[in-house]
């Protein structure tokens, strides 16, 4: 996206010098016209995408070919399900839906550990398109890199600093077209605001087919209003839209859910850096790609890191009794160089040979310097690509990233992952807290595989 922007501003410069003043006046105003076209082409660009105007300002990363999974490919996404079910959404013009989880000065941005901030992006999308509304997506507050307490931020910046948000307009383009959508919580000219009753706290009931349109129509029905336009629009603002959406219920896990999934993909430049990371672990194939919770933030009884690090080095034996592969080389993932030093210590003395992302670019000091100017959540993205390639993957079942790792690997796959291969010898005891035999314990197929305890099953309401 940036570089085309570069590349078009570049062209209109060149073609303008190059127009000749005589003996061609027809020719001379045709390529007026053209270089005119660019100008307010670049101005819109502006205009319609308030979020570029801060990251151009950022240097772009340089430029390999990206290794993906399919999951991860940056293209437009073929019409399916979400097109029907927009194309059968009865839609109010000049309704609008904003999401937020009272974080920031205004108190209506979105925070959170970066998937479950995810999570509220993608459900607000869902609820806007149950109510027929459109929708503002939210500014992020970013969190204290001291702390890494979701609340504990101060910074508020547009959705583009983390997700890609041009191409997920022009995914939704082909699969919703009556969704409109603004960006960076620009709310200009949208009329009155109308706070939702419809409050929940993120283990409430969620919503289904239906329901939210039903709480929007009773919003409104509440202040009065009965006449909505373009020209009168209406705002309903809702909190929270975390875990607000039940796929399952709904009948949508196999149909919505992917193609909200692929629709919504993570900032490109941070994915390229990603890209240049896995370059560098790919020569090391076949290799497991571990997604390790030692950071501070990590609540203990979902496991700490010493039980996902005993669970894992049984599950790497297991993977060496099982497969005819010469699997040595580990990629751990974390957000704490203490606690990956520490599964090294315990690593290294059984004939593996551990890598992580600081290790792999120690010859690179480029990549290092960029690495090191990105925020906490931001470095996460950077993982996503090398984990979502690995050959094998470990990663923690109550970890939001490891659960999205996990999907994006397996989305495609004719059984579906979770039911297949993580659910089985376990109990639901509604509404979501699921009990697994063994627990701790891990679960998945032969390439992916979760750590798994007793506790909040969130899959059927996520991503």
């Amino acid at each position: 996206m940036f570089a085309s922007y570069h590349a078009a501003r570049y062209s209109s410069r060149l073609h303008c010098s190059l127009i000749p003043k005589y003996p061609f006046p027809y020719a001379f105003r045709a390529v007026l016209v053209v270089c005119a076209l660019l100008t307010a082409s670049i101005i819109g660009e502006f205009f319609l995408w308030p979020e570029l105007t801060t990251s151009l300002t950022k240097p772009i990363l340089s430029k390999l070919p990206l290794v993906l999974s399919p999951a991860q490919q940056p293209t437009t996404i073929s019409k399916s399900s979400l097109r029907k079910l927009c194309d059968d959404t009865t839609w109010t013009e000049g309704l609008w839906l904003s999401c937020h989880s009272h974080c920031g000065p205004g108190e209506e941005a979105i925070c959170g550990g970066l998937n479950n901030a995810r999570c509220r992006l993608q459900t607000c999308i869902r609820l806007a398109i149950d109510a027929g509304a459109g929708l503002v997506l939210p500014k992020f507050m970013t969190r204290s890199e001291t702390t890494l307490g979701p609340h504990d931020g101060s910074d508020e910046v547009c959705a583009a600093e983390f997700w890609n948000t041009r191409q997920l307009a022009d995914n939704l383009k082909v699969q919703c077209p009556q969704l409109q959508i603004r960006f960076c919580g620009n709310t200009t000219g949208l009329g009155p605001k109308i706070e939702s009753n419809g409050t929940r706290h993120y283990n409430k009931p969620s919503h289904t087919y239906g329901t939210f349109r039903k709480l929007v129509e009773k919003d409104l029905s509440a202040h009065n209003i009965t006449k909505i336009t373009a020209s009168n629009p209406v705002r309903v603002n809702f909190w929270d839209s975390m875990f607000s959406w039940n796929y399952t219920a709904s009948l949508e896990a196999e149909t919505i859910r992917k193609d909200l999934f692929k629709a919504l993909l993570y900032n490109a430049d941070l994915l390229q850096l990603g890209a240049e990371i896995f370059s560098l672990i790919h020569r090391y194939t076949p290799f497991v790609g571990i997604h390790l919770r030692g950071e501070r933030d990590w609540p203990p009884f979902y496991g700490d890191a010493d039980q996902q690090m005993e669970h894992y080095i049984e599950d790497l034996e297991r993977l060496q009794n099982t497969t005819t592969e010469d699997v040595t080389n580990i990629y751990i993932s974390c957000g704490d160089q203490n606690a990956i030093e520490r599964f090294r210590q315990k690593l290294e003395p059984l004939n593996y040979t551990v890598h992580d992302k600081w290790t792999l670019l120690a010859n690179h000091t480029e990549l290092q310097a960029k690495m090191k100017n990105l925020t906490f959540d931001q470095k996460g993205i950077v993982e996503y690509t090398t984990l979502t390639s690995a050959d094998y993957f470990f990663g923690v079942g109550m970890s939001s990233m490891s659960l999205l790792i996990a999907l994006a690997r397996t989305i495609d796959e004719e059984r579906e992952y979770f039911t297949e291969y993580i659910f089985p010898n376990s109990i639901l005891n509604p509404p979501y807290d699921r009990q697994y035999a063994g627990s701790p314990i891990m679960k998945g197929n032969e390439k992916t595989r979760l750590f798994m305890v007793s506790g909040p099953d969130i899959m059927d309401r996520y991503p």
